[in-house]
């Protein structure tokens, strides 16, 4: 006969700080289908995320977290199973508890969830992803609070568990980390890697930028490419540092770093951007896409601060600012 948990229990059991004979218990009530809905609204009030039901996946993101996610954790020699969907049934994804504890962290209720499957090992990593237009603010389990931007996707094992705190980025996030010495945070990005104590700094790493940024507003960090044990490059506050990807080299400088970490607080900040970085950002901030004559706008240095704005709004502006014209076509902008 099951015996039944309380939410403290279970939180224990989601943050890895459960006795063996805990987590047992917990194991064994997790098998039983009936207790789904409880725990999906344990795991909803663990988790600040937005609530509103899974947008598509975004196959670039999903594509270059698969290649990360290989990257820190090469697979066994076993074949490996692509990335899919979480399509099992609720008691089988359960019942997997009773082979490899962790796995029961699988079942909760997420906006995303991927899982790799090799023929020896299960792994399940927690996964939110972004779509263009949506941001999201995430509560990780060691009390780090992570804002993710739009077109952006973030994986971690679940509970953060082993001697580092380890988190794969594809795309950009502004992070405030929980100070513990003893288990040094480490954000993996496809380029390089950001290893810190307790910070806050934001980090841009889409997979179609030439450049890796890492913008510092407190704290310090130390960047370092991947499965490299040299840090080669340590920024202060308000500095800037950028991993150039076609030379693999790092370079940094002083800024004001509300120009990087303001989409966080829900507007944006251009300072003499050129018109495809601003196209860009405006494709990621309202899900659209925005053709326009590259060479006709190339050397057009924009300023400018968008808010609460509508697109057309925007687009509006930006007539004020060069000599264009628009036009909308649902999710289509073309500019001429």
């Amino acid at each position: 006969m099951q015996k039944n948990i309380d939410e403290a229990l279970f939180r224990k059991f989601w943050r890895g700080e459960c006795t063996s004979e805990e987590q047992q218990r917990v194991e064994a009530w997790l098998t039983n289908p009936e207790h789904q809905s409880l725990v999906d609204r344990w795991l909803k009030q663990e988790w600040d995320t937005p609530t509103s039901p899974p947008p598509s996946r975004l196959p670039d993101t999903e594509q270059a977290l698969r290649r990360l996610q290989q990257s820190i954790s090469p697979p066994t020699e076993a074949p490996t199973l692509p990335l899919h969907r979480r399509t099992v049934p609720y008691w089988l994804r359960i019942a997997a508890t009773l082979v490899l504890p962790i796995i029961a962290l699988a079942v909760y209720y997420f906006i995303y969830q991927t899982t790799e499957v090799t023929s020896a090992t299960l792994a399940p990593h927690v996964s939110y992803e972004n779509p263009s237009g949506q941001r999201s603010k995430i509560r990780l389990p060691d009390g780090s609070t992570v804002w993710l931007q739009a077109a952006s996707a973030l994986q971690f094992p679940p509970g953060l568990r082993g001697p580092l705190r380890e988190v794969s980025l594809v795309g950009e996030a502004f992070f405030e980390v929980t100070e513990n010495p003893d288990r040094p945070f480490v954000v993996h990005t496809p380029d390089m890697d950001v290893r810190v104590l307790g910070t806050s700094f934001n980090v841009s790493a889409f997979p179609d930028d030439s450049v890796t940024e890492t913008t510092l507003v407190s704290g310090s960090v130390a960047l370092r490419q991947p499965n490299d044990s040299i840090d080669q490059l340590i920024i202060e506050p308000n500095q800037q540092a950028y991993y150039h990807h076609a030379s693999g080299a790092f370079s940094s400088q002083t800024v004001d770093p509300s120009f990087a970490t303001a989409w966080k607080e829900g507007y944006l900040k251009f300072q003499n951007h050129s018109f495809a970085e601003v196209a860009t950002e405006l494709e990621r901030w309202y899900g659209v896409t925005i053709q326009y004559d590259a060479q006709k706008l190339s050397d057009q240095p924009i300023t400018f601060t968008l808010s609460d704005e509508s697109l057309e709004q925007v687009l509006h502006h930006l007539t004020t600012l060069l000599p264009i014209h628009y036009t909308i076509d649902r999710q289509h902008i073309i500019i001429d």
